[in-house]
């Protein structure tokens, strides 16, 4: 990159819309703030998740004081986890998302825009490879060949070839993915 010391690395990162994305119609903007950046979606599913999933996805931060009311709120409803992928597609997709606290997030981030509170935070990001990995394989095992461990099958997989322009309701989604249509 001409004028800067930084490393540009085709990546994989898992980006979660929470169910409040859902309720509230946000997937569409999601999904296009990520295309707007260059990634390229490489994975789409919508799925109600169990406890065990999410305890999973989430392990890292069990320790927390609010661990079980996040495992709570993101079984509350449906969740679309995605595969992206592109030039440093973490660490874009950590500025798109903002911080954790909306409150402390960039107006112009996710997080800054939609966000409730630090729980019901619209969008979840990998934070480094070694999270995107895990959390990849976790809800899209077949789609990087690498698994750690057996990981529990999402409901629904729909794989590369979806329309760049993706703003379908969670129902229309969910036939879409049924039928295998790409």
């Amino acid at each position: 990159m001409p004028g800067s010391d930084r490393t540009v690395r085709s990546e994989h990162t898992l980006v979660i819309a929470k169910p409040d994305a859902l309720r509230r119609g946000l997937v569409g903007a999601i999904i296009h703030r990520f295309e707007e950046k260059g990634l390229t979606l490489r994975a789409i599913t919508l799925v109600t998740a169990d406890a065990a999933q999410i305890r999973e996805n989430y392990r890292a931060n069990e320790d927390e004081p609010w661990f079980d009311e996040l495992v709570s709120y993101m079984t509350s409803g449906p969740i679309v986890p995605m595969a992206w992928q592109g030039p440093n597609a973490i660490e874009t997709g950590r500025q798109i998302i903002g911080d954790k606290d909306p409150w402390e997030s960039d107006s112009g981030s996710l997080r800054g825009r939609y966000a409730a509170d630090p729980i019901r935070t619209v969008v979840h990001g990998s934070r480094d490879p070694v999270e995107a990995l895990r959390e990849i394989n976790l809800w899209f095992p077949e789609l990087l060949g690498v698994e750690q461990r057996p990981a529990p099958k999402p409901k629904a997989f729909v794989p590369l070839g979806l329309p760049r322009a993706l703003s379908m309701p969670p129902v229309t989604l969910k036939r879409y993915a049924a039928r295998g249509e790409r």
